[in-house]
């Protein structure tokens, strides 16, 4: 599975310091959600699946989400874009810039 880059990415989360040689660089998509009447700032990134990925995925219909550290934060597991999620929800998405 890879990060790829869509339409929306405006910009691109690098690997923390010490990282660098193991971590890819992570194209999303920055952006401003309104939901309940708050404002929160968001990310979103895309992922292409290998042939063999997508022919385990139609099998289990799993997908796991791992992360580094102790703890998960709050996630948003989607088959939809950004604008396709949130519409009207989606306030604005922030200009490109680089973020580790």
């Amino acid at each position: 599975m890879q990060p790829i880059r869509t339409n929306e990415t405006n910009c691109t989360l690098t690997a923390p310091k010490g990282y660098e040689n193991d971590v890819l660089d992570l194209p999303v998509i920055a952006y401003n959600l309104v939901y309940d009447d708050k404002t929160s700032n968001a990310v979103s990134s895309a992922w292409q699946l290998t042939e063999a990925e997508l022919k385990v995925l139609k099998e289990t219909k799993t997908i796991y989400l791992h992360f580094l550290g102790n703890s998960h934060p709050p996630v948003l597991p989607s088959v939809l874009n950004v604008n396709e999620q949130f519409g009207e929800e989606l306030e604005e998405i922030n200009e490109d810039n680089t973020h580790n």
